[in-house]
């Protein structure tokens, strides 16, 4: 039998198809495709506050996936001018749900929004605005967007040589999604691999002992 591996949603305010533009829960299908390709069968978490162990019962290990930054208020902090587009209702519920996962000892993947999930799960704090404090926006990603000043503009491509030691080691693309990252102070440990109730070992990288 395939692990069932949850993967929770994103809660996004106004989703269009058809003719409808409603509230909705949803997930790139990247995220279903990759699990299955693992050889896990896929099950879409939606941020719900309760029933939180009846979910994890019915789960071999659980994706946290991407999407805005936590509320600060999630981890005692005021809002800095660019955090914006927080959703507090699905803070709540992945911080619920991450928080018993662990105490369950149950195999995690957090991804991007994931990761500052779990630092704040397990105590720690983020910098909300990455660019105060490297001095730079390269943690963004704009697919096609090249941050070396000695790149020829028209060819469209990233040059592969160095830039020059003002910029950047390496030509890297932009990222336009969250701007904080989490910072080390939770005593957080990573693993790289659990193995599942199932006996299958996928990769994984979180909190927590693992068998």
């Amino acid at each position: 039998m395939r692990p069932l591996i949850g993967i929770t949603t994103y809660a996004e305010p106004q989703v269009s198809w058809g003719s409808w533009s409603v509230p909705s829960a949803v997930v790139p299908l990247s995220y279903v495709h990759v699990v299955e390709r693992a050889g896990g069968r896929p099950l879409l978490v939606p941020p719900v506050e309760d029933g939180v162990e009846e979910t994890l019962d019915a789960l071999d290990g659980i994706i946290f996936s991407g999407g805005n930054d936590l509320d600060p208020e999630a981890y005692g902090a005021e809002p800095h001018p660019d955090t914006r587009g927080t959703v507090p209702e699905r803070d709540r519920a992945e911080l619920a749900l991450l928080t018993a996962a662990l105490q369950r000892d149950m195999p995690v993947l957090a991804v991007c929004r994931g990761s500052q999930v779990l630092n704040v799960a397990r105590g720690g704090d983020i910098v909300q605005h990455l660019p105060e404090v490297l001095g730079t926006e390269a943690h963004r990603e704009t697919p096609g967007v090249c941050l070396c000043r000695s790149c020829p503009t028209s060819s469209g491509r990233c040059c592969t040589r160095s830039p020059p030691a003002a910029t950047f080691s390496t030509c890297e693309p932009r990222h336009t999604a969250s701007t904080g990252m989490s910072r080390s102070r939770a005593a957080c440990r990573s693993v790289s691999s659990a193995r599942s109730r199932s006996g299958i070992t996928p990769y994984v990288a979180g909190c927590g002992s693992w068998p």
